[in-house]
């Protein structure tokens, strides 16, 4: 409820970037497009996301910047193998270990799946707001005890200008006289989470600065990469899990919004290459 909201907005600048999100590579160019043969990934996408879904898919057959080719791998050999969705979706994985606050390694049979923390979960909360905005139907947290918002004027200004948009992620506000809201529901997939006022605090800032474009799909992203979990934040094993097992849901789980891919797979063979075994 509104009892427990902080006072104060803000998440610490972290070594990722600026406060309130991590550092992804930019997407080139801006209106690549490609296809590809895996369910469940769109058909056109981003030149990033295209780059990492084959990476984890299938990390021999990745295009490159021209437009075609053989990818390397990670550890600079080519790959063959892959993973189709509804492999994926079943995968059983454990156990699970927190590698600098930033990664969780895990096992599924013979392979080792390194996934990075703060995409995953972006991934996931990503989809989870774009289905909900889509079916118009936003998941919502009203709030006991609404909070009292005081903006700037400039700041009011885009509020207004971006009422439906903020909306659709789930909040509620309505005026409150002169420059101020009050906040009467908040994002349910966030649910208790402290980050629920600072999301929106932070997205209002980015608007407002023009840190992002005045669009909803970039208001989704940046709302996704600012809600989720980061790299350098604790994690106990239920949290570990539930990344992972909400991953395993997403309609493409191969990337984050940005690109970056979400998990990376070595095999036996892979491990032999690399300790020169073969």
């Amino acid at each position: 409820g509104g009892a427990a909201m902080p006072g104060a907005m803000g998440a610490e600048k972290d070594a990722h970037g600026s406060a309130g999100e991590e550092s992804h590579p930019p997407e080139r160019p801006a209106d690549y497009s490609a296809s590809f043969p895996f369910p469940g990934v769109r058909k056109t996408v981003s030149w990033a996301e295209s780059r990492a879904a084959y990476a984890v898919q299938a990390p021999g057959s990745a295009p490159t910047e021209a437009g075609g080719g053989i990818a390397k791998d990670l550890f600079g050999e080519t790959a063959s193998s892959s993973i189709s969705l509804e492999e994926f979706r079943k995968a059983q994985f454990q156990p699970m270990l927190q590698l600098d606050r930033t990664y969780l390694l895990t096992r599924r049979d013979h392979e080792v799946y390194i996934f990075d923390q703060h995409a995953a979960a972006e991934r996931s909360l990503y989809e989870k707001l774009l289905e909900a905005a889509q079916n118009n139907s936003p998941h919502r947290q009203a709030l006991l005890l609404p909070w009292v918002w005081e903006t700037s004027g400039s700041a009011a200004a885009v509020i207004q200008d971006h009422l439906a948009d903020l909306a659709k992620l789930g909040y509620d506000l309505e005026s409150f006289g002169g420059q101020s809201f009050r906040i009467k529901a908040v994002p349910g997939v966030l649910g208790d989470s402290p980050k629920v006022r600072a999301l929106l605090e932070g997205l209002v800032e980015d608007l407002l600065t023009e840190a992002i474009p005045r669009r909803w799909d970039a208001i989704l992203t940046r709302a996704a990469c600012r809600g989720s979990v980061k790299a350098g934040d604790p994690l106990s094993g239920s949290e570990m899990e539930k990344i992972v097992k909400d991953l395993q849901r997403c309609q493409s789980p191969w990337s984050c919004p940005h690109g970056r891919p979400t998990f990376l797979r070595l095999s036996p063979e892979e491990l032999a290459k690399r300790f020169k075994r073969t």
